[in-house]
């Protein structure tokens, strides 16, 4: 099978990893056309969705455990298919395209994993019609099935289109397009949430505590990865048997590459020496974007006598009354703005937002009122790539347009500040703005993780200098994956995922949607791992081969 290694194999230290593409220059791809009256929708109903999945489910199963690569890749959508692994084969997050590529994955990941002949339909197939035209005609079904190496009970779903399998008779098959897998259970270790209500280790009396994974971090990112529950994070620990440190800081940290394990040396919040914590694994949850605000540095700054801060400092506006603030004036243009702005104002506050750039807004009423907005109008506006690229910057209208509308709130459009007078902000069209307060609702600084991880880890352990085998937080930080944005294959850079460079350091973050849903396979890795089952993780990308070319000029030619 001729492949080739997505990863760099041994990168080099001072090389970015992995390298990072442009969602949509690079990854999206024109969605397929469905031939029309490709399909008779009146014939679709009952249970002939199942019966038509069910003839595609079997082909597959049929052609992976025979070996039959033609077959395996006569199973897929000719034009274009996706298949998304979350750890069940690939051990890692994995996404192929082309039906070759896809294919030799397959009977790679079949003999390495132990597939067995137990791929079957799993509930019934769902037909969907939303436009006759585009890839809103499709199948919806989903698969079961198991692996031995590791013992794995997997879940998957399948999206069929329909493709003419005989042109001139006119007959139509249905092929694979998108397939999604991800494993349900660990059959050695299935997930028992009763273990969730266990009382948590009295830790007061111990000096040295040893675990089998270490979390810092004190947002959503920490209990929910670990508790997978609801609240807030007094409530998740209280409820899930959580041991927690409060009100300290990691003094030191190292990681022995020979023994697989981290030591963490604590200090208090007065810089008093704290425990020492021996882990397996570490886990960074200390958020992605939210622990360096982004506060533009201007001139005069020593002139404002106002009130000065960053979002994150801002508490609520009933505490700005209470100061004997009487006006504001917040700069940005995305979520925290708005509900910040949305606060001061139900608090009585003279509210003025200075949106310095258009920003993406699902609401198309602010443009109508001179507010530099990019709305769904705009072929710019993506939210996949607002979330994954830009890290937010986005708006969605809760209500906060109102209160514009109606000239309840001020607005200052495509203007920003420049310097600071005494009395507020002087604007780069040569206007002051009048204020007791400035909120800075511009964002954070860190969306790669390696910029604050030397800062989390601490300093280098002096009882660990010299030691070949011990990395520092130096060394650490500089074989982290890069974070945030995309690679090569649309997966989100560094993070739910192992590090090509460092072994047992995990990232998890995001907004509380994507921590809930990724929490559980970053724990299955981890589970894994701590039995002695979690295998290398597969990062070769088969080429195109030959049958996949001829296929294609095949159906070209008719």
């Amino acid at each position: 099978m001729s492949s080739r290694d997505s990863s760099p194999g041994v990168a080099p230290l001072d090389v970015e990893w992995p390298l990072k593409a442009d969602l949509r220059k690079d990854i999206y791809k024109p969605l397929p056309k469905i031939i029309p009256g490709a399909v008779n929708t009146d014939e679709m109903a009952g249970d002939m969705p199942t019966i038509q999945a069910k003839v595609v489910v079997d082909a597959f199963k049929n052609a992976l455990l025979s070996n039959d690569v033609e077959k395996l890749v006569n199973c897929f959508y000719t034009e274009q298919a996706y298949w998304l692994d979350i750890v069940a084969l690939t051990s890692h997050l994995r996404s192929f395209s082309r039906p070759s590529t896809i294919s030799e994955a397959l009977l790679h990941m079949k003999y390495l994993r132990g597939v067995v002949g137990n791929i079957e339909l799993a509930g019934d197939a769902q037909f969907a019609v939303i436009s006759p035209v585009m890839v809103t005609i499709f199948i919806d079904c989903g698969i079961s099935f198991r692996t031995t190496s590791p013992a794995l009970s997997c879940m998957g779903k399948m999206l069929l289109l329909p493709a003419k399998s005989n042109v001139a008779a006119g007959s139509t098959s249905w092929k694979i397009w998108a397939p999604l897998t991800w494993i349900e259970n660990i059959v050695q270790h299935p997930e028992d949430e009763t273990q969730l209500s266990y009382s948590s280790k009295n830790l007061d009396s111990l000096d040295t505590i040893e675990t089998d994974v270490l979390i810092k971090g004190f947002t959503e990112s920490a209990p929910v990865y670990q508790g997978r529950s609801n609240g807030t994070f007094a409530s998740i620990c209280c409820e899930s048997g959580l041991n927690v440190i409060i009100s300290t800081t990691i003094s030191s940290s190292s990681f022995n590459t020979l023994e697989k394990k981290w030591t963490v040396k604590l200090k208090t919040i007065d810089g008093k020496p704290g425990k020492t914590i021996t882990s397996k694994h570490f886990v960074q949850a200390t958020g992605i974007g939210s622990q360096r605000p982004n506060l533009p540095t201007l001139e005069n700054e020593h002139m404002f006598k106002g009130l000065n801060l960053h979002s994150v400092h801002f508490r609520n506006a009933q505490s700005l009354s209470e100061q004997g603030i009487k006006s504001v004036v917040i700069v940005g243009s995305a979520n925290t703005a708005f509900d910040i702005m949305q606060d001061c104002h139900a608090a009585g506050i003279k509210t003025t937002m200075v949106a310095r750039s258009p920003s993406p807004c699902l609401s198309r009423t602010l443009s109508s009122l001179g507010f530099p907005v990019l709305d769904s109008r705009d072929s710019s506006v993506d939210i996949q790539n607002i979330l994954v690229e830009r890290g937010g910057g986005h708006y969605v209208d809760v209500g906060g347009t109102d209160l514009i509308a109606e000239g309840k709130v001020a607005v200052r459009g495509r203007v920003g500040p420049i310097g600071y007078i005494e009395t507020g902000l002087r604007l780069s069209d040569s206007s002051v703005l009048d204020t007791d307060a400035v909120i800075w609702c511009t964002g954070f600084a860190d969306k790669d993780v390696r910029t604050i991880a030397l800062e989390i880890l601490g300093e280098a352990d002096p009882d660990m200098t010299n030691k070949t085998d011990v990395l520092g937080p130096k060394d650490i930080v500089a074989r982290l994956d890069a974070t945030w944005g995309v690679d090569a294959e649309g997966e989100v850079r560094g993070v739910w995922k192992r590090h090509l460079r460092m072994e047992n350091y995990w990232v998890m973050g995001d907004v509380i949607q994507q921590q809930r849903w990724w929490s559980r396979p970053m724990t299955q890795q981890i589970k894994s791992a701590l039995e002695g089952h979690l295998p290398s993780a597969y990062r070769d990308t088969p080429e195109p081969n030959r049958i996949e070319r001829a296929r294609k000029a095949s159906i070209e030619h008719l």
